[in-house]
């Protein structure tokens, strides 16, 4: 069975990786970047929990979603 990913799960991804690429680029100036490790370090983290938070929501919401029609080997 093959299953779609919702919109909005790619959608979060898709954010969370462009505004990696774009705090990484206008961070750096002549003297290095403008944040330090730590702040890139724990902005990665919380886009990293932000796209598993969004991701476990969907394979929750999807678990508690009941099929409609008869189900395979279902007695009538």
């Amino acid at each position: 069975e093959q299953q779609t990913v919702p919109s909005y799960v790619a959608a979060t991804e898709r954010i969370c990786d462009q505004a990696m690429v774009t705090l990484n680029k206008s961070g750096d100036t002549p003297n290095g970047n403008a944040l330090g490790e730590e702040e890139l370090e724990a902005l990665t983290r919380a886009m990293g929990s932000l796209k598993s938070v969004v991701a476990n929501y969907a394979v929750s919401k999807q678990a508690t979603t009941r099929p409609r029609g008869p189900q395979k080997g279902a007695r009538r």
